[in-house]
């Protein structure tokens, strides 16, 4: 049981913690991208205070990053969302494996003392 319990929490960290470090660094990298537009967006309100001359230009290149950055994140909200789910089903598929050796290790142990207890008797 405690090597069957040793292999259980190996596989899980083997299949779900690769998946959950690309994750985070992902989200660092999205809040990085984040940050960088809400910079932009100061830079325009600071020209549009300003009655500065580059307002068109700070819109225009806002605007473009906006997007940009819009399709960054759906994209990885789509292909993270994908691979967290495909990695939370192979630890259930680790998990359901793991009981069924636990399980059958019970039945072999349960078998093993019946036939003592019955020798005995």
């Amino acid at each position: 049981m405690s090597r069957l319990n040793s292999e259980l929490v190996q596989n899980e960290t083997n299949k779900f913690d690769d998946v959950l470090k690309d994750y985070v660094r992902v989200t660092a990298a999205g809040q990085t991208l984040l940050e960088k537009r809400f910079e932009l967006l100061g830079k325009l309100q600071i020209a549009q205070a300003k009655n500065s001359a580059n307002v068109t230009s700070l819109t225009t290149e806002f605007q473009k990053f906006s997007t940009s950055a819009g399709t960054e994140l759906d994209n990885f909200k789509e292909a993270k969302t994908k691979d967290i789910r495909e990695a939370l089903r192979e630890v259930v598929r680790v998990n359901m494996e793991h009981q069924q050796k636990v399980v059958s290790l019970w039945k072999e142990l349960l078998s093993d003392l019946e036939e003592h207890w019955t020798s005995k008797i």
